[in-house]
């Protein structure tokens, strides 16, 4: 059962979300955080976590069991197209506590993070129930939620938090654009598991006929990104005989 009216709605149940519910249910806030899919994300999307992410772990108790799952304070190496490395960064522990990098997978991060969840019991998680339109009064946001059945559930609350990612309702719907840049060239990224690099530092190699990212991750896996240049097909590229060759 959604509640009628709850003083803080969190769109968007991401890491940015299910961080901000954990840190709501700290301070006894009653929280209602909802997400329009059936679940926490299944693609290991993001994968560096700095130490400002996990000092924000750490205030929600949260930090032991995310530090079990990440690859905590690899740095990185830089290449030449010869294959020379001309440049070392270490990642150092700072006045956080942290180090500055730390690889994590996202599925396991946001699971971490919902499984914290019911430990506050003035936070609610509503999974496959999507927010689509809100208006704004005086004293309160009048917010429209979906339901996974089509039905629409209309609610009030004090706090509206857009915590829905790169496109977000909220903020469409507020015409607030994203702050920053894209970088207009794809890349192909692959993750692997049990790779034979188990190196615990980044490479990138820097050569224009083919910029490459190389990057740790947990679970003896690793991520790799290949820049598509300019003419080559984005679909052909992502095909498996096409990233052997590469």
């Amino acid at each position: 059962m959604l509640p009628e009216s709850v003083p803080a709605l969190v769109v968007g149940a991401g890491p940015t979300g299910l961080l901000t519910a954990n840190l709501l249910g700290t301070y006894g806030v009653e929280t209602l955080i909802v997400e329009q899919n059936r679940t926490t994300s299944e693609l290991p999307k993001a994968i560096l976590l700095d130490d400002e992410g996990l000092r924000s772990m750490q205030a929600v108790g949260l930090a032991g069991q995310v530090l079990e799952q990440v690859i905590s304070g690899y740095g990185a190496r830089y290449y030449s197209p010869e294959g020379e490395c001309f440049a070392k960064v270490e990642s150092k522990v700072t006045e956080n506590g942290y180090p500055h990098r730390n690889s994590f997978l996202q599925p396991n991060l946001e699971r971490t993070l919902a499984n914290g969840l019911p430990r506050f019991a003035c936070v609610q998680a509503e999974f496959e129930t999507k927010h689509i339109s809100f208006s704004q009064h005086e004293d309160h946001v009048a917010v429209t939620l979906q339901l996974a059945n089509g039905t629409e559930h209309e609610m009030r609350c004090s706090f509206l938090l857009a915590c829905d990612g790169g496109k977000s309702t909220v903020r469409q719907q507020l015409g607030i654009e994203m702050s920053g840049f894209t970088d207009p060239r794809d890349w192909v990224v692959i993750d692997t598991v049990n790779d034979p690099d188990q190196d615990r530092f980044s490479k990138f190699f820097c050569d224009p006929k083919r910029p490459i990212v190389s990057i740790p991750a947990p679970g003896g896996g690793r991520r790799y990104e290949f820049m598509i240049l300019p003419g080559e097909d984005p679909q052909a590229m992502a095909r498996t005989e096409t990233i052997r060759s590469v």
